[in-house]
């Protein structure tokens, strides 16, 4: 502003003098900004950028208002540039500025999908559950996988997954997978003959009639075998064994006999279930059926006729026969004539 002095000077008579003196008062100088931190800032990509920014302080007006100009992208390496100023309020103002230079110097991330090593045995199928890649600076990338595995052949086989993002930054990340040969598994064995139908085919009735079931134990361990007998057609059949669970040692044999006892002309059906066990496998059912069929023999007429043989003392019967089930006999009768007196 603008400011006036005045001087007075007086006498000894009491007679005075004045003179004034106008003072300007002026600001020319500009405020000084400090930045707050260093002028150059390497900034890694993908992270979060905080300014440190900056003070101003003006000889006149004492601390200003900074105001700042300028981006910085985090997710695209580059240099960016940023503008501080301040103003005093006689318009004297300061720039300053500082370099962001946002760098990709960090790997991508891979993941493995599923587990670091996996196990298979020789002959299973494989099928690679991959993996993903995310850069802090590129995002997602595309995945590259080196390597085979020969399920065919038990070995040890690496497989290695690699990404590289757009500023040359490149991660890997392996992958083992263990092919095995199959272990031998020891089980029984039991094969049961006939495997399907006991069949008795046509038989008389009021007779017993039997068979035997076989369970052989082809295997190299013990099986149990469990019988129940699920249809006896009235008890027309009639399955005998030593116990309702059988233990069949490695490389032995066993019988159950089955019965058949039709009491009438007919066809019965019958069946039988094993429960197959060896402790390492799954249970396995077999059934097998019994089937017969009972019947009554034919029965025919006898006619015997008698005649004289010429020329003898003798009488001849026909020939006749009776057929009784399956065999058929004959029968000749002969008769000699009384001689006459």
């Amino acid at each position: 502003g603008s400011y006036q002095i005045t001087y007075t000077a007086r006498d000894a008579a009491g007679n005075t003098g004045t003179a004034t003196r106008t003072v300007n008062v002026v600001d020319t100088t500009p405020p000084v900004i400090t930045l707050n931190g260093a002028s150059e800032i390497t900034h890694e990509c993908g992270f979060p950028f905080t300014d440190p920014g900056a003070t101003a302080t003006d000889g006149c007006s004492g601390n200003l208002e900074v105001k700042t100009e300028g981006d910085v992208d985090v997710n695209t390496p580059g240099v960016y540039t940023l503008t501080y100023t301040a103003t005093d309020v006689s318009g004297n103002s300061d720039t300053k500025t500082r370099v962001v230079r946002v760098v990709d110097t960090g790997k991508p991330t891979i993941t493995l999908n599923g587990a670091e090593t996996i196990e298979i045995q020789v002959g299973q199928s494989f099928e690679d559950p991959g993996a993903t890649a995310v850069d802090a600076c590129a995002g997602v990338l595309e995945v590259q996988v080196l390597g085979k595995v020969n399920t065919s052949v038990a070995a040890t086989y690496e497989l290695v997954y690699s990404a590289q993002d757009p500023s040359g930054n490149k991660a890997e990340v392996s992958r083992k997978v263990v092919v095995k040969e199959a272990p031998v598994v020891v089980t029984g064995n039991l094969t049961i003959s006939p495997p399907e139908v006991v069949d008795f085919g046509k038989q008389l009735i009021e007779k017993t009639y039997k068979q035997k079931i076989v369970l052989a134990n082809k295997g190299k361990i013990a099986v149990n075998v469990a019988i129940d007998v699920k249809e006896t057609a009235n008890n027309v059949f009639a399955v005998t064994f030593e116990s309702p669970k059988i233990e069949i040692p490695a490389g032995s044999v066993k019988y159950v006999e089955v019965t058949f006892a039709p009491k009438k002309v007919g066809k019965y059906e019958g069946k039988v279930l094993f429960v197959v066990s060896d402790g390492v496998q799954q249970p396995k059912e077999v059934y097998v059926n019994l089937v017969g069929e009972g019947y009554k023999p034919k029965r025919r007429f006898l006619f015997i006729s008698c005649s004289p043989t010429e020329g003898t003392t003798s009488y001849v019967g026909d020939l006749m026969f009776i057929t009784m089930a399956s065999a058929v006999m004959f029968f000749v009768l002969r008769r000699k004539r009384a001689t006459n007196s």
